[in-house]
């Protein structure tokens, strides 16, 4: 270094000192920090609500572009299912049909949120008729049992008893798999009888549910919960299912296209 600079490189150092009587006040500087934190987390919330109101809005704008094509074999026949297992018209011009796994929190919030919605708007009014499959998936250790459990039920005449009570116990019997003692709370002591005496040999059960699961690899289903959706002699498999306005806002549209096509159709 130049050494006609040393000095006044010395006293820009010098300037940087701090007052001799300076003090710092940590309890200040913190009361500050905590105040600049706090702006920083309403700013965060502010730009996230916008970011969650810009993907909902996006969300129904495409839409109609996201929903899913026909499938390239619409000649795929729906494998037939129990009858406890279907409800709604056979003549019905949508058939939709959901796979789940009853060990699947998304699926217990399907069946509890959105599945009510579908059979008071088009179950119960011959627009729908609603199919449930069985897909247990091998992480979860008593989807299976559950299933069997549900099916078994079936044949006792307390399916959707059955199927309610499995999904709102959830929590319990998928910690300790006791499922039997949680669905005897809401089942009669006849029925848990015939249930199970069918548990006793469940190969019926296992075939049900083996049938399932080929149909799910037909319709190339990889999550729970699924929604097929059979319209206008075109198999579409929905998943993740969409929340329920976006759901209806489809399947109206899907009504409207079977209305054009057919107009004699049931329910149009």
């Amino acid at each position: 270094m130049d050494p006609n600079h040393s000095p006044w490189v010395e006293q820009r150092m010098a300037a940087l000192d701090p007052p001799a009587a300076f003090q710092p006040d940590s309890a200040a500087a913190m009361t500050r920090f905590r105040r600049l934190q706090a702006v920083h987390r309403r700013t965060a919330r502010i730009w996230l609500g916008v970011a969650a109101a810009a993907a909902c809005l996006a969300a129904i704008i495409l839409w109609p572009r996201l929903l899913p094509p026909a499938n390239p074999n619409p000649r795929i026949t729906p494998a037939t299912v129990a009858a406890y297992r279907a409800t709604g018209s056979a003549r019905a011009p949508i058939l939709a049909e959901i796979y789940s796994d009853y060990e699947c929190s998304y699926c217990a919030a399907l069946y509890q949120e959105t599945v009510p919605h579908l059979v008071a708007d088009y179950v119960a009014t011959g627009k729908m008729r609603l199919l449930h499959r069985d897909l247990p998936l091998p992480q979860h250790p008593y989807s299976r049992a559950a299933a069997r459990y549900a099916d078994a039920a079936g044949l006792a005449g307390y399916y959707e008893a059955a199927v309610e009570q499995l999904f709102r116990t959830q929590a319990q019997w998928s910690a300790d798999g006791d499922i039997e003692s949680r669905l005897a709370r809401v089942l009669p002591s006849a029925a848990m009888n015939k249930i199970r005496d069918t548990l006793h040999d469940p190969s019926e059960l296992d075939a049900s549910i083996g049938a399932d699961i080929q149909m799910a690899l037909s319709d190339d289903v990889r999550m729970t919960p699924t929604l097929v959706v059979t319209a206008n002699g075109h198999r579409r498999t929905i998943a993740p299912v969409p929340p329920y306005p976006l759901l209806k806002s489809y399947l109206d549209d899907l009504l409207r296209a079977n209305c054009r096509e057919d107009p004699g159709a049931a329910r149009c």
